[in-house]
């Protein structure tokens, strides 16, 4: 289609918001818009109508000044490209793009100055209520604080080094009654540690009595080895 070249827009129009016909639904007390350079696009374009209010006081910094919707064309090669191709004008026809939209009064401090972030503290805000004289609250930090050591409650008990009991060592009570018998080393039975009691022999009876005992044991030994030979 060859090139072309746009030189002039498109007739202006006005855009009437009506009033909202509902007195016991409306406000109508003063407001304050806080604006800054982050203020843009939609945002500029809510300030640019929320100025134009009798009741309205806009503070902060100038706007963005980027007012202008985008216009969407994609290319040939399949990119996308977008125009901004609006022109948004105040009610005395002034046009605010680029450089932003000014406020009413100018606020001298950093909007959210990492100072102000780190005290808890907000310059902005508290111009803006001072503008519209309502008392700052209390900034008083509500954290709770540890109590010192001389915060301790005085009705508290105290002890005494001379009340508490003490214990005498000739009081202490014994673990070993005066009644029980005591042991004497030297009276006390030796045995083998390399057999148990049970196999020591006490008399020649009981030396006869447990080789009978074990003989007998194998000669049911050698009958069993018998018995089950036979049946193989």
């Amino acid at each position: 289609a060859g090139d072309q070249t746009i030189s002039t827009f498109t007739e202006s129009y006005d855009v009437i918001i009506e009033n909202f016909n509902h007195p016991e639904l409306t406000f109508s007390g003063r407001v304050v818009v806080l604006a800054s350079e982050s203020t843009v696009s939609a945002g500029e374009v809510f300030t640019l109508a929320m100025k134009e209010l009798p009741f309205v006081t806009v503070m902060g910094h100038n706007t963005h000044g980027a007012f202008s919707d985008m216009l969407g064309k994609k290319l040939d090669n399949g990119y996308q490209v977008t125009l901004s191709n609006e022109v948004y004008r105040d009610t005395n026809g002034t046009m605010h793009e680029i450089v932003g939209l000014p406020p009413h009064v100018t606020i001298e401090t950093e909007l959210l100055a990492l100072e102000e972030r780190n005290s808890g503290e907000d310059s902005w805000i508290a111009a803006a209520l001072e503008e519209l004289g309502v008392p700052l609250p209390n900034t008083t930090s509500n954290a709770p604080t540890t109590p010192s050591p001389t915060d301790a409650p005085t009705d508290a008990p105290t002890i005494k080094a001379s009340d508490a009991p003490t214990t005498k060592a000739s009081d202490a009570p014994t673990d070993t009654p005066t009644d029980k018998p005591t042991a004497d080393a030297t009276a006390a039975p030796t045995q083998l540690v390399s057999e148990p009691p049970s196999m020591q022999p006490t008399s020649g009876t009981s030396v006869r009595s447990m080789a009978f005992a074990i003989a007998a044991s194998l000669v049911s030994a050698i009958a069993s080895v018998v018995v089950l030979y036979g049946d193989l």
